[in-house]
């Protein structure tokens, strides 16, 4: 039912491809953010957290190598290769020949995701919503356009909902783990310049 609809609505199957897409460059600039702020603290937690959710992710995919949603059914007709031939199954061809024995160059240029589950995408946005919070002026476009992502990590992800779900659930493990581990408080190195101030 949901492609059906995307298949009436172009737009948003572009928009959600879009949004999907930029979910490393947003990474980039929350980090960037924090840099011109001078809130080092929130940098180092960005940066923590993206390094300790690899952990467990590297860990289940290796458990459960699943291919995604959309190669159980018909991925010609996925009304997001109207656009993007490649949608939902760019990265089919990597897994394949990891799966038979037969892949032999890692090509950095051309590196794709291949984990299903459970979903890194989901991870990455909720990351960057987290460690933005209290800065208003960005929380709430980081929030619209990490939420794009997010959300489009099943149709043109090709993801399971619950792939997404156990994302979530490993994001707050991974943030309740680092602000336990914390050498000081979240705040107490966050000293932006006035009017940019975090509010927790």
């Amino acid at each position: 039912a949901t492609l059906s609809w995307f298949e009436t609505k172009p737009w948003a199957a572009q928009l959600l491809a879009a949004g999907y897409a930029s979910s490393i460059p947003l990474l980039g600039l929350a980090l960037f953010a924090m840099a011109m702020v001078h809130d080092r603290q929130r940098a180092v937690e960005l940066l923590a957290l993206l390094a300790l959710s690899a952990i467990p992710v590297v860990a289940l995919s290796a458990l459960y190598p699943a291919l995604g949603a959309c190669i159980h059914h018909d991925p010609s007709l996925h009304p997001f290769r109207s656009f993007d031939p490649m949608a939902c199954q760019w990265y089919l061809a990597d897994v394949l020949a990891l799966r038979d024995g037969t892949f032999q160059t890692l090509d950095l240029t051309r590196a794709e995701g291949l984990v299903t589950f459970p979903s890194f995408h989901a991870m990455m946005g909720l990351i960057v919503i987290y460690v933005v919070r209290g800065y208003r002026w960005l929380f709430i476009p980081a929030l619209i356009a990490n939420g794009l992502s997010i959300v489009a990590a099943v149709p043109y992800g090709g993801h399971y909902l619950v792939d997404v779900l156990a994302g979530g659930v490993l994001t707050a493990l991974t943030i309740a783990i680092v602000r336990a581990t914390a050498a000081t408080p979240a705040t107490s190195n966050s000293q932006p310049a006035t009017g940019l101030v975090a509010a927790e």
